[in-house]
């Protein structure tokens, strides 16, 4: 109310802030009404002015509204009219929950119709279904198969529809699909029997035209059915495990085959005929015989329909190649490679079988149609195949066979030293590598009278030779060495002999091979790893023997306390057990291995052997003087004797052992030492015969002190040995 008088007040002490709470005086009261009387003209002026302006828009206006108030008035009579039925009082408790009521049982009514019209629609979408469907089973029944089962297809692709609307309409229907389908299933299994009968004793296929409720039917109208109710896949599957069967009779055993035919009937015929094993159990024989099966099929059952053929075909095709191939091609592949041109004409007879094949639509090039023909043409990689099979049995045959163990004595006996070029010395080989390299050099042969892609297997095949001794034997003689020492000697001699051989090869055969192949086909990249596996296997052998060396030499426990008879037994018995296993090697490998490497290894083990003696009797700390008798008698005997083993070592060489074995001459001089006094001992180092033996000063006083007791002469020899 301030606001609207705020500016009617305008000038007056109240406006001017006199205060809100003071009263207004009388003369401020009559000022205020002039002033509202003022605006109210004003105001009366500018709604004439507007209403004056705008008569038309208001005069349609309020013709609208007086036609709108008409409507009010009319359906407020109809509303009172209403309302003055006895039945519906405003006033009545119970008005509420009626039309509550009467608003449910409405909407209850229309659901209920709701429902009623869908299930009547699924129920006559049933009723059309089930017609359908009993439709199609009377043609079927009738004779009319493939019309019958075109209708039972279409139902079944809508009992089949996942929709929500017919769910409940495949439950009802799907009993009684199956039903019909099991009883079509066995209707055309039966007609099936009718039309086509295979008997596998006799060997008999029988085609009949059978009628049905009047109608003639054939195999392909059967066909033709069961792919419209998607029943041909296990049919056919099992319709050409038969037919197989009996072009198994036709493969793999000496028969004819007969047609006979009327109007009714069309039966093939295969029987067995001794008097035609020769002829129709050939390459030539079983393709005439497939090619008769064929052509019946192909006129008494399918009618020549292509498309029906090309799926049988491609069905049967696959085994009946595989068939022919492995009883018959693979057992025609030529076991020499100079009879190549013989089987040129299986070749051919094959190109014309699947020519004649693909004429009677059975096979097709898109379809593996040249199954058999691949085989043919790949003659070579087949031949060669079987050559390496064969022959790589036969390798390791000879190779597992041969066991260095049992074998070395009577090999030695047997085998000849064969004198190899390019080497002095003689060799003794056994005869594994003479029995495995002949075949290898066979097998080269065959290759340099070959055509490039058969050459190139056959080099393989006897590379593949060689490698396999490469595999198996090491693993052999590792196993026989720990009981022969044969073992590593005469593999040793095994691997140089392969070796030299594989080098003849290559120089002897590599110009005579295909030009193409002469560079890249060759044995000589193998002859260096022969000799390192030779040399790595003796380098092994070595190595064992000096640590049974070593090991004998453990047991004398140092040589200590020899002047007791139990340690002066045990150290002669080390050094008995040391020398046997000198000698045993000695004698092997003079008999089997050259005198240079005889020379070099001996000579190597003999100085480890020595210096090992040597070392162990200096270590001594303390000798008593009967201990330094029986230690002098021992590397007495230990001299004679290894000297005798070394004796033919030395006469090969040409040289003394104190060259050979730079601790030889030590051993000798330690023996000396051993029986000496003072005075010599410094009298030997100081003329320089201990130095030049190997002798150290610490060495020689260590001997000193351990044989001597402590005086003045020690003394002053000690301060004298430096």
């Amino acid at each position: 109310m301030e606001e609207l008088l705020a500016p009617l007040l305008c000038g007056i002490d109240y406006a001017h802030g006199g205060g809100k709470t003071m009263p207004l005086t009388t003369p401020d009261l009559q000022l205020l009404s002039e002033r509202m009387q003022v605006r109210a003209e004003e105001m009366k002026d500018r709604v004439f002015a507007t209403v004056k302006s705008r008569y038309s828009k208001i005069t349609e206006l309020a013709r609208r509204a007086s036609t709108a108030a008409l409507d009010v008035e009319a359906v407020d009579s109809q509303l009172r009219a209403l309302l003055d039925d006895s039945s519906l009082r405003i006033g009545d408790t119970s008005f509420d929950s009626k039309l509550w009521k009467l608003s449910a049982e409405v909407k209850g009514i229309r659901s209920e119709l709701r429902v009623k019209t869908s299930a009547l629609a699924v129920v006559k979408s049933t009723v059309e279904v089930r017609d359908r469907l009993l439709a199609g089973k009377e043609l079927f029944d009738a004779g009319q198969i493939l019309s019958g089962a075109r209708k039972i297809a279409e139902v079944k692709g809508i009992v089949d529809d996942d929709d929500e609307d017919t769910l409940l309409m495949h439950e009802l229907l799907k009993q009684l699909l199956s039903r019909i389908y099991s009883e079509v299933d066995s209707l055309l299994a039966g007609l099936c029997s009718k039309v086509v009968s295979v008997n596998f004793t006799e060997g008999i296929l029988a085609v009949n035209f059978v009628t049905v409720a009047g109608s003639r039917h054939n195999f392909v109208a059967i066909l033709e059915t069961m792919e419209v109710l998607g029943l041909l896949d296990g049919f056919l599957g099992r319709f050409t495990d038969n037919l197989c069967k009996l072009l198994a009779l036709l493969v793999h055993s000496a028969t004819v085959v007969r047609v006979e035919q009327d109007s009714d009937r069309a039966v093939l015929r295969i029987t067995r005929d001794e008097n035609a094993r020769v002829n129709q159990s050939s390459v030539e024989g079983v393709y005439k015989k497939v090619l008769d099966f064929v052509k019946f099929i192909n006129e008494h059952l399918l009618h020549r329909q292509k498309v029906w053929m090309l799926k049988l075909g491609r069905s049967i095709w696959p085994r009946l190649a595989d068939m022919i191939i492995q009883n018959h091609l693979r057992k025609a592949i030529p076991a020499d490679h100079t009879q190549f041109q013989h089987f040129e004409q299986i070749q051919i007879l094959t190109s014309e079988f699947e020519e004649a094949l693909e004429a009677e639509n059975f096979v097709s090039v898109d379809d593996e149609g040249g199954l058999l023909s691949n085989f043919t043409a790949d003659v070579e990689i087949h031949f060669s195949a079987n050559k390496r099979k064969d022959l790589l049995a036969k390798a390791r045959d000879i190779i597992i066979r041969f066991d260095y163990r049992l074998l070395l004595d009577m090999a030695a006996e047997r085998e000849e030293k064969d004198r190899l070029i390019f080497r002095e010395d003689k060799y003794v080989v056994s005869y594994l590598p003479k029995q495995l390299l002949p075949i290898v050099q066979d097998t080269l042969k065959d290759a340099c009278s070959s055509t490039p892609r058969l050459a190139l297997e056959l080099y393989k095949v006897a590379r593949d030779i060689v490698l396999l001794y490469r595999a198996i034997v090491p693993s052999q003689v590792l196993v026989s060495d720990k009981s022969s020492v044969k073992a590593a000697p005469v593999f040793y001699n095994d691997c140089l002999y392969i070796a030299h051989e594989l080098t003849t090869y290559s120089q002897q055969y590599s110009s005579s091979l295909p030009a193409d192949l002469q560079q890249s086909c060759t044995l000589m990249d193998l002859v260096s790893v022969f000799q390192s596996m030779g040399y790595n296997m003796l380098s092994t052998h070595v190595k064992l023997i000096n640590n049974q060396l070593l090991q004998a030499l453990d047991s004398a426990n140092g040589f200590k306390s020899t002047d007791e008879r139990r340690g002066r037994e045990r150290a002669q018995s080390a050094l008995q057990q040391v020398v046997s296993i000198f000698r045993s090697t000695h004698n092997v490998w003079q008999e089997f291995l050259p005198s240079s490497f005889q020379v070099k290894q001996l000579t190597m083990l003999a100085d480890s052997l020595v210096s090992r003696i040597v070392y162990e009797v200096l270590s001594i700390k303390d000798m008593a003087a009967e201990e330094t008798v029986q230690l002098h008698n021992l590397l007495d005997e230990l001299i004679l004797d290894l000297g005798s083993v070394l004796a033919s070592v030395e006469k090969h060489s040409r040289k003394s052992l104190d060259i050979l074995v730079p601790s030889w001459r030590k051993l000798k001089r330690l023996s000396e030492l051993l029986e000496m006094s003072l005075r010599p001992i410094t009298k030997a180092w100081e003329s320089g015969i201990l130095p030049s033996a190997g002798f150290s000063p610490a060495e020689v006083q260590s001997l000193i002190k351990a044989i001597f007791t402590d005086t003045s002469l020690r003394a002053e020899c000690l301060e004298r040995i430096v």
